[in-house]
């Protein structure tokens, strides 16, 4: 594979990592996802792998610390969501304040 199939790639990838945060957004304004639903959690961190594997062919060190961080928040929000949805296991965080629920 030369350089120029390999940048095409990783430009795909970028995009496809664009393209879920964007989802995971949108879904959540216009309230078919929850801040706290373990598919917002799923989209988020599918988005940071997309545009870290479409760092390493044009790298930028604030970049992937920002994907990192994303992934690694991802990660221990979804964890916590399905130990959550588990019989038996109790949640991790306190419900959100009323004034932050939808009317």
């Amino acid at each position: 594979m030369d350089m120029l199939e390999r940048a095409g790639a990783a430009e795909i990838l970028g995009v496809a990592g664009f393209a879920l945060y964007a989802v995971a957004y949108a879904g959540i304004s216009i309230g078919r996802i929850t801040g706290d639903s373990p598919s917002f959690y799923a989209l988020n961190g599918l988005a940071a792998l997309a545009v870290l594997a479409s760092l390493t062919m044009d790298f930028n060190l604030g970049s992937v610390m920002i994907q990192v961080f994303y992934l690694a928040v991802s990660l221990a929000g979804l964890w916590s969501r399905l130990r959550a949805g588990r019989p038996g296991a109790t949640a991790c965080a306190a419900p959100a304040p009323s004034y932050l629920s939808p009317p």
